[in-house]
C-alpha cells in the first residue's frame, strides 16, 4: 500500500503538470510500477507457502530496482535543456524523433521507456501463474486437513488472481498508450483511476480480512496433533503403505462415516480420523485423494449434505429449523451450511424442503 501511495503520488505530479518534480520522481515511479505486482506476489507467498521471508525471496524486485537505478543515472546525466525537452516533448507530448536529432542521453530515455513496457508485460504472466499455483496448493492443504474450511482458505485470493488478469491487461494497454494519452480528458483519466483504485481497495480489504494463513495452519496443526499424541499415549501406526493397508483403511473409513457418523463433529479434522484408525494422516489423505478421488473436506461435507437432505425430507423432522438441521448434520455455522448445500445441490436448504413438501401436498 505504501508503494501504491508513492505510485499515485507520481500520477498526481504528472497530471498536475509538475514538470520538474515528475522528471525527478519518474525513477521512483518506475520502481513502484514494476514492483507492485511482485510485492503482492511476495505477500501471497508469505501467507500461502512460507512462514518467513528470506533475502532470496526479494530477487523478484531486481528488475524494478535496476530500471530505477538506470533511470536515475539518465536523469542526473541530462543537462537542463535536455531535461526540458524530455519533460515537454517526450514525457508529456511524445513526438516522433529521428535518433539523429536526439542527444545520446535522450535516445537512451526513449530506450528506457520501451524497456519499461516490455518488463512490465513480461513479469505479469509468471506472477499470475505462480500466484494462482501457490494459492491452489495452499487451499488443497486446508481441504485435506479440515472438514470445516470456512475462513481458512484463500478462495477470495484465487478469484482476485482473475481480477489481476483484467487489471494487468488494462495496465498493459495504459502503458502502451502512455500517460500522455489521458492528459486531455478527465473522463478518460477517470477510467483507469476507478479501475486501479477499486483494485487497491479490494486488495486492502482482503488482506485486512484474511487472518488465517500458513503460519496459523502450521501452528494450529502442530498444537492439535501434539494433543492427539498425548491422548493416544503412543505413536500412531506408521506401517509401510501398501495395497493391504489401503483396503483396510478404506473399509474402516467407510465404517466411521456410515455407521459411526463421525461427520457430525463440526470441527472434525483428518487427524481425528487417523487417531481412530490408529494410523497417520498421510495414509488417510492417500486413501481419500487416490481411492475416493476427492479431498477430506468435500468427502465429509458430502455425508453432511446427505444427512441434511434426510432430515429435510423426514416427515417427523419438519418442525426442526434449518439452523438446527445444519448443526445436527455437522456444519459449524449457518453460512457454511447454506453455502455448501447450495453449491452441491444447486438449491438452498429452504427451497429443497419446500420442493419436497409440494410433491406430497
Amino acid at each position: 500500500m505504501f508503494v501504491a501511495f508513492l505510485l499515485y503520488l507520481g500520477h498526481a505530479a504528472y497530471f498536475n503538470k509538475e514538470y520538474r518534480f515528475y522528471c525527478f520522481w519518474e525513477s521512483i515511479y518506475i520502481f513502484c510500477s514494476l514492483s507492485v505486482y511482485p510485492i503482492y506476489f511476495i505477500y501471497i507467498k508469505l501467507i500461502s507457502r512460507k512462514t518467513y521471508l528470506e533475502v532470496k525471496d526479494m530477487w523478484i524486485l531486481l528488475p524494478a530496482f535496476l530500471m530505477s537505478v538506470f533511470s536515475f543515472i539518465l536523469y542526473f546525466k541530462m543537462s537542463p535543456l535536455e531535461a526540458r525537452v524530455y519533460s515537454e516533448h517526450i514525457l508529456y507530448r511524445p513526438l516522433r524523433f529521428d535518433s539523429s536529432e536526439l542527444t545520446p542521453v535522450l535516445s537512451m530515455q526513449l530506450v528506457k521507456q520501451r524497456l519499461f513496457v516490455i518488463l512490465f508485460f513480461a513479469q505479469v504472466i509468471p506472477i499470475i501463474y505462480f500466484g494462482r499455483k501457490y494459492i491452489v496448493e495452499y487451499n488443497n492443504k486446508i481441504y485435506d486437513y479440515y472438514s470445516n474450511t470456512e475462513g481458512k482458505t484463500l478462495q477470495h485470493f484465487k478469484r482476485l488472481i482473475y481480477i489481476f488478469v483484467t487489471t494487468s491487461i488494462a495496465s498493459i494497454i495504459a502503458n502502451f498508450l502512455g500517460k500522455s494519452f489521458f492528459l486531455d480528458s478527465i473522463w478518460i483519466l477517470l477510467i483507469p483511476a476507478l479501475l486501479f483504485g477499486c483494485m487497491l481497495f479490494i486488495i486492502g480489504y482482503l488482506g485486512y480480512k484474511q487472518e488465517f494463513t500458513l503460519d496459523t495452519f502450521l501452528t494450529e496443526q502442530s498444537a492439535y496433533e501434539d494433543k492427539l499424541s498425548q491422548r493416544a499415549g503412543k505413536e500412531l501406526n506408521n506401517d509401510y503403505y501398501n495395497e493391504k493397508i489401503k483396503h483396510r483403511l478404506l473399509n474402516q473409513l467407510h465404517k466411521l462415516l456410515e455407521k459411526e457418523s463421525i461427520y457430525k463433529k463440526d470441527d472434525l479434522r483428518i487427524t481425528d480420523v487417523s487417531k481412530k484408525l490408529n494410523t497417520n494422516r498421510t495414509y488417510i489423505s492417500k486413501v481419500v485423494n487416490e481411492e475416493l478421488k476427492t479431498n477430506f473436506s468435500d468427502l465429509i461435507n458430502k455425508y453432511r449434505i446427505e444427512h441434511a437432505k434426510k432430515l429435510l425430507t423426514d416427515v417427523d423432522s419438519q418442525s426442526i429449523g434449518l439452523s438446527q438441521i445444519g448443526e445436527l448434520s455437522g456444519f459449524k455455522s449457518d453460512s457454511s451450511f447454506y453455502r455448501i448445500f447450495k453449491e452441491k445441490e444447486g438449491i438452498s436448504p429452504g427451497d429443497f424442503r419446500k420442493n419436497f413438501k409440494r410433491k406430497f401436498q
